[in-house]
């Protein structure tokens, strides 16, 4: 009975610990939170991704970068499908101090990290006044919409990397084109996405390449506002419809040689929308 007793004096706060705890780590976010600098919430970006893949939201979430430049696999991640998010409750990532102030700089070296942000069927994501520097040599992609991605907004963003000539799709700045991340096959398919008022300084090949199927097309996917000066063109788009391309700036770089296509867009149907 003795040892009965001291095994329940023993393990009754272990548990009571325990069953704390678990709560704790799966409590869903609401709120802002920051990132880098001193005494922050979370440490990385990756951490801040990991954190809200994990334990999805309860209400709009901000994540505020602080400034600085951030470099390795911590300052790029994989947005997967976030439970909770609409179009009330988004997920936003954005510098803390405003535009120019934060550089996310990993290095992309095959299909498995090229990206600095990578929405893998992800909904209801904003990233905002951040520079995205991707600095692969073949591999530059700065956001990466995977499968059904959908209802995500890049905005007033500057997205740059290695400056080489290139004329490969891989380094896009914006790429979407897989459908998955286990075959890299072919055929995104999201909808209602959007790249508004940002800079893709030379070195891109494509500003934005976006590749669906003529089994599942992606829709209404808006490019508007922006200032490119690719190597190749500003978007190239295949099998996609009610794409809206307005007030863009297009200008060739002027390093870049052989063809340059402004605007390519082929089997792109429905309402196609070219202005300005």
């Amino acid at each position: 009975m003795k040892h009965l007793n001291y095994l329940k004096r023993a393990l009754i706060p272990m548990l009571i610990a325990l069953v704390a705890a678990f709560p704790a780590l799966a409590q869903p976010l609401s709120g802002t939170y920051t990132v880098g600098g001193t005494s922050p919430n979370y440490a990385t970006l990756n951490a801040a991704i990991a954190a809200v893949n994990n334990n999805g939201v309860v209400g709009p979430v901000v994540f505020n970068i602080r400034s600085g430049t951030y470099t390795g696999t911590t300052a790029q991640g994989t947005l997967n499908t976030i439970t909770g998010a609409n179009a009330t409750n988004t997920v936003t990532f954005q510098a803390e101090s405003g535009p120019g102030t934060v550089t996310l700089s990993p290095s992309g070296t095959s299909n498995t990290d090229n990206f600095v942000f990578r929405l893998n069927n992800t909904n209801w994501v904003i990233i905002k006044d951040l520079t995205l520097n991707n600095t692969g040599t073949t591999y530059g992609v700065d956001v990466d919409f995977v499968g059904t991605a959908s209802n995500n907004t890049v905005t007033n963003c500057i997205l740059t990397g290695n400056s080489a000539t290139s004329t490969t799709q891989l380094k896009s700045r914006i790429y979407a084109y897989f459908t998955n991340t286990s075959t890299y096959a072919a055929g995104f398919s999201g909808a209602n996405n959007k790249v508004l008022n940002s800079s893709f300084p030379a070195g891109c090949s494509y500003a934005v390449y976006l590749y669906g199927s003529t089994a599942a097309r992606p829709t209404n996917f808006e490019v508007s506002g922006n200032n490119m000066v690719p190597y190749y063109g500003s978007i190239g788009a295949y099998y996609a419809n009610d794409i809206k391309f307005n007030n863009n700036t297009i200008n060739k770089n002027t390093a870049g040689t052989g063809s340059f296509m402004g605007i390519y867009l082929s089997d792109c149907d429905s309402s196609l929308q070219v202005m300005n």
